[in-house]
């Protein structure tokens, strides 16, 4: 599922965030981001280092789509994005979304003059929103695995009521794990995102 959100996100680039320097708060030089993930999605270690893959949305902002070099770039794009932030910024965008999702966050990159008079580039964060917390990840398995299969199918344009909801709960591939009270809360907050 995380490849196919990746096929079908433009990335963000965020080392195209405008340089600024510590006194420097223009709004055109920070990037607004929402998470749409408590912590990144995926990592692993690559050529570069170790990396971290994040999903968020955006409002008028530069995107690239597709890979190089067929990639095309889209100025002004509304919606959902995927990025790398570095490792340390990785670990901040954490800490700021502290287990919850849809976190406001703005995102600048400061330049600071070192002692050998070169400019180091580091990205600081700000918290704009508290967000919500991430019921998926109060979910047993068996019940995270249950609603990726209902917004798999939702996704497809099938429209998914209550009782479907509950009547597929049920089914044997879930282990009877999932009691239908429960499936009703879930159905619950489960509607409200789509």
């Amino acid at each position: 599922m995380v490849d196919e959100q990746q096929e079908e996100s433009p990335q963000l680039r965020l080392q195209d965030i405008p340089l600024a320097f510590a006194d420097d708060t223009a709004p055109e030089k920070a990037q607004k981001i929402r998470l749409d993930c408590a912590k990144p999605v995926k990592s692993g270690d690559g050529k570069y280092g170790t990396w971290n893959l994040w999903f968020g949305y955006v409002v008028n902002t530069k995107v690239y789509w597709g890979r190089y070099p067929k990639q095309k770039i889209e100025e002004g794009y509304t919606g959902k994005v995927l990025f790398f932030p570095t490792e340390k910024l990785s670990d901040a965008l954490e800490k700021l979304a502290n287990g919850n999702i849809d976190v406001e966050v703005l995102i600048r990159k400061i330049g600071e003059e070192n002692k050998q008079g070169r400019i180091i580039k580091k990205y600081t964060t700000e918290k704009l929103s508290d967000g919500r917390p991430d019921e998926s990840s109060s979910s047993t398995p068996t019940e995270t695995k249950f609603l990726g299969d209902v917004t798999e199918i939702a996704q497809e344009g099938i429209d998914i009521t209550e009782e479907i909801f509950i009547r597929a709960s049920q089914d044997g591939k879930y282990d009877g794990k999932i009691t239908i009270q429960k499936a009703k809360e879930m159905y619950a907050k489960w509607k409200t995102r789509f």
